[in-house]
């Protein structure tokens, strides 16, 4: 199934944390009135909730910043794309350097607390993070 260790890897982007230590749990759903939440539900609402990217002056229908986190860590695909491979993408023809400002741009907006909040429940030791 593709992305099904990407979202707890961007998850861990978005924190701060370099790599995932796999000893380390991840809750796979949290319960939130009456209603389970899975890890991947709540990453695809945050994605989605990200604002067009500045200076988009073509009017494309989806988000870059969305497009590139889903490439970068999995989500869309078998494997997490590379920065040139997802530059080559017919949807961006990009350079390397313009997809890694793109990816950062969307993690800093994914770490703000309105959009972290509910991915923060799925983090062990939530008063560390």
């Amino acid at each position: 199934m593709p992305g099904e260790n990407g979202h707890v890897q961007l998850l861990f982007a978005i924190f701060g944390r370099r790599q995932l230590d796999l000893d380390e749990p991840v809750l796979p759903s949290i319960t939130e009135e009456g209603m389970t939440i899975t890890l991947k539900q709540a990453v695809d609402e945050a994605l989605k909730t990200l604002p067009p990217c500045k200076g988009n002056k073509d009017s494309v229908p989806w988000n870059k910043g969305e497009l590139v986190l889903q490439l970068r860590f999995g989500l869309k695909t078998e494997q997490p794309q590379t920065l040139e491979a997802t530059g080559r993408r017919p949807e961006f023809l990009l350079s390397k350097e313009r997809i890694r400002q793109l990816e950062a741009w969307a993690l800093r907006r994914l770490r703000h607390p309105d959009r972290s909040r509910r991915l923060r429940q799925f983090l062990p030791h939530r008063g560390i993070v």
